[in-house]
């Protein structure tokens, strides 16, 4: 059973049982939204959180699989295209740890799963992401060696996200899945510490101190 055969399971899981809340909580939904507890608010704040970690992470991996993001032309030099990969470099690993640290936080069913998934495709790739100047830390965090990324052939950049059987269509599945989970945990709401389902669309909530 491949990676992605266990996530699919997990998505398809975790789908059931959040539309099957949606209908047996609705009114518990609706008697329970007069207040929420700290806690509550926490969820809710961490799940976004964790959306819009998961949203940027695609954008920039999107950026770095794109092929038009490694074309050259008239008004688009070469030395303007390895500063544009340079920056999308370092762009997709600062996204990329965020979306570490939110995953940790969030209540997303299946998100950390997902996450876990996207770190051990990481370390398998880890010596072709060394040779762009992107180390693997021991925490699954990335870090960018600017020097050596300047000083890395544009074409490896390009081969190793762009394209297929690579890093970068190998890293999109888990960052697909993970942006899922995180999206549905905001749509659909997230049980509390009191085992009310509370559904972020029909709440507001300020963050305290």
């Amino acid at each position: 059973v491949s990676d992605y055969d266990v996530l699919e399971q997990i998505r398809s899981k975790y789908t059931k049982s959040t539309d099957s809340a949606d209908s047996a909580d609705s009114t518990v939904s609706s008697t329970k939204a007069s207040s929420l507890t700290k806690y509550e608010q926490d969820a809710l704040k961490n799940n976004q959180t964790a959306a819009t970690s998961a949203s940027a992470l695609t954008s920039s991996l999107n950026a770095l699989m794109n092929k038009k993001t490694y074309e050259t032309s008239n008004t688009n030099t070469a030395e303007n295209v390895k500063d544009t990969v340079s920056a999308d470099v370092q762009r997709f690993a600062k996204d990329y740890n965020s979306l570490i640290d939110a995953s940790k936080k969030s209540t997303a069913s299946g998100l950390a799963t997902a996450t876990k998934y996207l770190m051990n495709t990481t370390s398998r790739y880890e010596n072709g992401l060394k040779g762009i100047g992107v180390n693997v830390g021991r925490d699954g965090k990335l870090t960018v060696d600017t020097e050596a990324l300047k000083n890395a052939d544009t074409d490896t950049v390009k081969n190793l996200f762009s394209g297929g059987n690579n890093y970068g269509s190998a890293a999109g599945t888990y960052v697909s899945l993970a942006q899922y989970y995180a999206n549905s945990a905001v749509s659909n709401g997230t049980y509390t510490s009191s085992g009310y389902y509370a559904s972020s669309g029909q709440y507001s909530y300020t963050t305290t101190a």
